[in-house]
């Protein structure tokens, strides 16, 4: 046995965190990616840095990160004319995300550092590398698991480059 620890990094541009439509399209595609491989699962929302040339969000970056409350951005999604005809698909489709309550991000500016060291953190506690061997008396796997708060981690990407 060769003794991997796989993990799946789904890199997503966060331009489309600038239309709501764009945005559902990614979070259904994610959640169908996570039940499909079936195995640990990290959404990353990548080129953070480009978001204030790609115009304002309507809502800050740890909504989008952390998959809050849908109907917001459904309300959104259903101001366009040519999204207010789908207004009953588009309910059922958040509500399906919802449900699941599988989807969030972690941010990713590859030219910082620390938003790649964060990062790193994320996939090591996916894979279950960060927990180290799994022997009696290893009180370390819990203080590891909670080393990284995603939202705090949004926040601070809000601010840097947002």
């Amino acid at each position: 046995k060769l003794n991997y620890r796989l993990a799946c990094v789904h890199l997503v541009d966060a331009s489309y965190c600038t239309e709501a439509a764009k945005f559902i399209s990614v979070l259904l595609l994610s959640l169908t990616t996570m039940t499909m491989l079936e195995m640990p699962h990290v959404n990353v929302l990548s080129k953070i840095d480009l978001l204030p040339q790609l115009g304002e969000l309507d809502f800050s970056l740890d909504y989008y990160t952390a998959v809050m409350d849908l109907d917001y951005l459904l309300f959104h999604l259903n101001e366009r004319e040519s999204s207010a005809r789908f207004g009953e698909l588009n309910k059922v489709i958040c509500g399906l995300i919802e449900d699941f309550s599988l989807v969030g991000f972690s941010t990713l500016c590859i030219t910082d550092k620390h938003s790649v060291a964060n990062l790193l953190k994320e996939v090591d506690k996916a894979n279950g590398y960060i927990f180290g061997a799994l022997t009696a008396g290893n009180e370390d796997i819990l203080l590891s698991a909670n080393t990284t708060n995603l939202l705090d981690e949004a926040r601070e990407a809000q601010a840097r480059y947002v």
